[in-house]
């Protein structure tokens, strides 16, 4: 069994050193640290230099920027050992991260990928994976899609542990060409696309535990971004491409609360573009909104959970109509300073 330890950088001259020293730290041992510049700016290479007459690492140098994807693609490509953990310049691990992950692929042979949480971040880890028995737990594609079109996505992006084989046997890369044409936002969501991907191919584990701090990445979809979307996410239009393309089974309730999701992206995107003075458009996603929001299960279903979430916009898709009609883009403005102060 051999492991291998993969860091993508890009000026991260302020995090690279304390994210390296947790690495090395270890209470397990890797075979191999490699390190990718992905073209930094800043002083991140000379950090780097510095590190390597320390810890013993490897470190590829991009003469520019290649991006977040094409980087993540390298490592798969480059990778000699049996497994992949593949964390960022910016966070910190747990000294047993390493130690958990690979024993916990040893143990299910099942298992394809596995992740862990973190104690900093705004995703969160639904109560029925919060387990423990999560060593000899493995989920199926089928199991996490339908979740993650409930919850959104729960799979912490930095915290990756993978079977190489399992990549490069079945010619994995980093997102999907099919879809990225499709993404708005960046890189915001090609870190789930290429999980749905390697649950192709097996089952994944999650690990319940804090392993990590996790900062602020590039791709995770900034609240600035939310707040200003005139459109829905990409992480709605993955999971319609899934979808679209049969991934998994899904029945019609499956999928109830996934429409609220969208239900909820549109109207807010109907806020902002009317905001913008786009009202053709504006008016067009109420609409569309008004599809995907089943009133027959909103008030038959008692679903706290559900309520808790979407009361508030079931209230703001209604205001829009009428404020739409009377034109009052000046309120519509003012109640989004409020409504999506928080989102």
């Amino acid at each position: 069994m051999t492991v291998g330890v993969y860091v993508l950088v890009y000026n991260g001259e302020s995090t690279i050193k304390h994210s390296i020293e947790s690495i090395v730290n270890q209470d397990t041992k890797y075979d191999r640290l490699v390190i990718i510049d992905d073209g930094s700016t800043d002083k991140t290479l000379d950090i780097l230099k510095m590190l390597s007459t320390k810890y013993k690492m490897t470190i590829i140098e991009h003469e520019s920027n290649k991006g977040f994807s094409s980087t993540n693609s390298e490592i798969f490509k480059i990778a000699v050992e049996d497994y992949i953990c593949i964390y960022h310049a910016d966070d910190l691990y747990r000294e047993n991260i390493l130690g958990l992950s690979v024993n916990y692929l040893e143990k299910n042979s099942s298992a394809s990928a596995v992740f862990s949480t973190s104690d900093s971040n705004s995703i969160h880890l639904p109560e029925k994976y919060k387990i423990k028995d999560w060593s000899t737990k493995t989920y199926t594609k089928t199991e996490i899609f339908k979740d993650i079109m409930k919850f959104y996505n729960f799979i912490l992006c930095p915290s990756g542990c993978f079977r190489r084989k399992i990549i490069q046997d079945n010619n994995i890369y980093f997102g999907n060409k099919k879809i990225r044409h499709l993404l708005r936002q960046g890189n915001s969501c090609e870190d789930l696309v290429t999980w749905f991907e390697i649950m192709r191919y097996g089952n994944i584990g999650i690990i319940p535990l804090p392993l990590m701090t996790w900062s602020s990445h590039e791709n995770q979809m900034s609240k600035k971004v939310k707040k200003n979307n005139l459109f829905v996410s990409d992480f709605v239009t993955v999971i319609d491409y899934y979808l679209s393309t049969n991934y998994t089974i899904i029945n019609k309730h499956d999928l109830i609360h996934f429409n609220f999701i969208k239900f909820r992206e549109l109207t807010i995107a109907s806020i902002n573009n009317y905001v913008h003075k786009n009202d053709n458009v504006s008016i067009k996603q109420l609409d569309e909104a008004r599809k995907n929001f089943s009133f027959k299960y909103f008030f038959t279903k008692i679903d706290s959970f559900l309520y808790r979430r979407y009361f508030k916009w079931l209230c703001m898709f209604f205001l829009m109509r009428i404020l739409y009609l009377f034109k009052q883009r000046y309120i519509v403005n003012k109640i989004k300073k409020i409504l999506l102060s928080d989102y």
